[in-house]
């Protein structure tokens, strides 16, 4: 039950929510007038292709972060005695640390992934 409302859910929604706003994005680009040249259809497709692979990193992110300890709740709901095995309490500490640190990859994900990100962070630096 744990996991599902602290993972499962959660998962469900962020990957729902970025699903839209792929498509809204994609929409949006499709509507804009006038003739587009190759050139800028092919800016435009990179341009999809990067905001994609974006949002699919930051799914990827919060699902390999959050994995392990939902991992381990399960494992205790199915009443396996894990408090008797030797590392339990370092692999709850590092799994629960990689969970929570789960909240500070977006910005690196922007700045890796985006190069108006960069380009703004250049200026304001």
């Amino acid at each position: 039950m744990t996991a599902s409302i602290q993972f499962v859910v959660p998962f469900i929604v962020v990957t729902f929510c970025y699903v839209r706003v792929s498509v809204k994005l994609n929409d949006r680009a499709k509507s804009k007038p006038g003739a587009k040249t190759s050139r800028k259809e092919e800016a435009d497709r990179e341009r999809k292709k990067r905001t994609n692979r974006m949002l699919i990193a930051m799914v990827t992110i919060f699902g390999v972060s959050w994995l392990p300890i939902n991992l381990m709740n399960v494992i205790n709901d199915l009443y396996i005695p894990t408090s008797t095995w030797v590392y339990y309490n370092f692999f709850f500490f590092l799994s629960h640390a990689v969970a929570m640190s789960s909240t500070c990859y977006n910005p690196f994900l922007y700045a890796w992934l985006n190069d108006n990100f960069r380009k703004e962070f250049k200026q304001v630096s």
